[in-house]
């Protein structure tokens, strides 16, 4: 019945765009700016590889209480959370895991170097100005971490003042304060973002705070955008291998500071140079567990990337030439002892890209190499393809991919009393190959992919120790469908299927569906803004940390509605509901999600 609903919904808003969509000339379902698939700012269309693009209209309408939620927006983005709100998230970038993947702000890279895997928790939403999200191997720009992609957070630089409110289910409660102010040449922009979502069982409340600060400056010889980035986070975790864990709590703050400079050379060429710190502070204790009631860890990352940007081919082949130096230092302690005293942890790379443009052909040659103190060298190359076939404003674009990628080992991994010092670095292989079909307001992907991971880490059981053995393979199709109707009326389909197995047994991997389908649908009229969001995850394999056995997790759907009213220009009421059919259902297995959740609050803006 909820199936036939959202179907009905959809079929009624394409048939009110055949009907209305011509009544007036409105911006290209394409007209947006990317930065992270080639380093360069670009039109979506003259991207080859595979991306989503989350911007703040996005991001206002379906109001995400977390980052997590947000990326579940995206078509080819698997996210899981294991509970309510705030709590650890498996996210899939097209099967790839979340420590297969780099997260960036505005360029800095923030994967932890004493964490395994990516938490999103920290980060809101509501502090960026637009998410770049880009699939398959990406280590020919970004090095390592980037096998499975790259998400880049971009923090607002534009001049507004907006303010929001809500509070709603188990009395949480949060908001939004955002002020850019023009200064001469530059923006200094502040945005607050904070919430306190309270959870459905004892001990699971969030706590969240987001403050960042930047000033852009711009003149005709260079440009310089400074920031700094500071999160807070209390996370309670209400379960513990499945079992109920009242005590157990989890306290992250991080920060980070960036100073990109672009320095314009002759004519077209110039160089970017981007200085970035970044440190984490992560705690996590449980005065009632067996063992692993109190684990801690500060890290420290300074970076320094350069990139000289020059046409010497022509004036619409960009080439690339840079460097990049990493150095980390990790401190980590248990209950029982200190594991790391400031270890440190350093990498340097060279790299070089060359976009190649000729009439309705691109190609982009990408090659890189990365030097660890403790491993061996790694190089990543990358080739892509595609042709514009253009007809009275309607554009086929057939495109193939082929790239590699690569994961050093981390100081937990190599230098830990159950880590292995020969440990190799992971690597992926990536094949893929599709087709885009776009006009003024629709956009069609169809994408075919194929991605072998090798010497993947994991932990032997017999000898206690990690090693480079397993061999995965994920493969399948996404097909996406973006529509934009009538005003600032939109509507989306993605469906993405997936084959994620162990080379050598032949076994799926855990948490990866059969398929996924996603949907939204923008709707106004009048006063009223109308958000719907639904998807639907299919059968999937999963671990049962009672039993210590793999399961079969069951398919779910959930739905989301939003519903604003603009009592004038500047402001306006809102009302959220997540889970809107109140099901019962779980996204990680033994870990049940939130019911339905009612939030309502305000917005002014200027």
């Amino acid at each position: 019945m909820l199936k036939k609903f959202f179907l009905s919904l959809f079929i009624f808003s394409l048939f009110l765009s055949t009907s209305f969509s011509k009544e007036k000339k409105e911006k290209s379902i394409h007209e947006k700016i990317i930065v992270t698939a080639t380093a360069l700012k670009e039109d979506p269309l003259q991207i080859i590889d595979s991306f989503s693009l989350l911007s703040d209209e996005k991001i206002k309408k379906a109001l995400p209480l977390t980052l997590t939620e947000a990326l579940s927006l995206t078509p080819s983005n698997l996210s899981l959370t294991g509970g309510g709100y705030g709590q650890f998230s498996s996210v899939f970038l097209r099967g790839a895991s979340s420590k297969h993947f780099l997260l960036m702000i505005n360029g800095i890279k923030i994967n932890d170097p004493a964490s395994l895997s990516l938490d999103f928790s920290p980060f809101s939403p509501f502090a960026f100005q637009q998410i770049e999200i880009v699939e398959g191997p990406q280590s020919s720009l970004y090095g390592s971490e980037s096998m499975g992609g790259v998400i880049n957070l971009i923090t607002p630089k534009k001049e507004a003042f907006q303010a929001s409110f809500f509070g709603g289910k188990n009395s949480s409660f949060g908001g939004n304060f955002l002020l850019g102010k023009k200064i001469g040449r530059g923006i200094l922009s502040l945005n607050y973002n904070g919430s306190s979502i309270r959870g459905d069982f004892e001990n699971s409340d969030f706590e969240n705070h987001n403050l960042s600060i930047g000033w852009h400056f711009s003149s005709s010889s260079f440009s310089l955008a400074p920031f700094f980035y500071l999160t807070k986070n209390k996370t309670e975790i209400p379960f513990n291998f499945g079992l109920p864990s009242p005590n157990r709590k989890a306290n992250t703050e991080i920060q980070i500071f960036g100073f990109p400079i672009k320095m314009n050379l002759w004519k077209e060429n110039y160089i970017e140079f981007n200085l970035g710190a970044y440190r984490r502070d992560y705690s996590l204790e449980d005065p009632d567990a067996f063992w692993g009631r109190y684990y801690h860890t500060k890290s420290d990352n300074y970076q320094i990337n350069t990139k000289a940007f020059f046409f010497f081919l022509s004036e619409n082949s960009p080439s690339l030439l840079g460097f990049e130096i990493l150095k980390s230092t990790v401190f980590e302690e248990n209950e029982f002892s200190i594991t790391f005293k400031n270890k440190k942890y350093n990498s340097y790379a060279l790299f070089g890209e060359q976009i190649l443009r000729y009439k309705n052909f691109t190609s982009v040659i990408g090659l890189r190499y990365d030097k660890y103190s403790s491993f061996a060298g790694m190089t990543s190359p990358k080739l892509t393809a595609s042709y514009k076939i253009s007809a009275d404003n309607l554009f086929f674009i057939p495109y193939f991919v082929l790239s590699k990628g690569f994961r050093a080992p981390k100081l937990s991994e190599y230098a830990s009393p159950w880590g292995t010092h020969d440990l190799k670095p992971e690597t992926s292989k990536n094949i893929e190959g599709g087709l885009k079909i776009v006009d003024k307001n629709n956009l069609i992907r169809f994408s075919f992919f194929n991605t072998d991971y090798e010497n993947l880490i994991v932990f032997d059981y017999i000898t206690y120790k990690l090693k480079n053995s397993e061999r995965d393979r994920i493969s399948g199709f996404s097909v996406s469908f973006q529509r934009k109707l009538f005003g600032e009326n939109s509507f989306s389909l993605s469906f993405i299927k997936l084959k994620a197995e162990n080379i050598k047994t032949g076994k799926k991997l855990l948490r990866r569906p059969d398929f996924q389908i996603k949907g939204d649908l923008t709707f106004s009229f009048g006063h009223f803004d109308i958000f719907l969001f639904g998807r639907f995850v299919g059968k999937r394999k999963d671990y049962d940390e009672k039993s210590f056995s793999i399961v079969d997790a069951e398919s779910f759907s959930v739905f989301n509605l939003n519903l604003r009213y603009a009592l004038s220009k500047h402001f306006s009421l809102f009302l959220k509901i997540n889970n809107l059919f109140d099901k019962n259902y779980y996204e990680i297995y033994g870990y049940p999600s939130p019911g339905r959740g009612v939030f309502g609050g305000f917005n002014f803006n200027l």
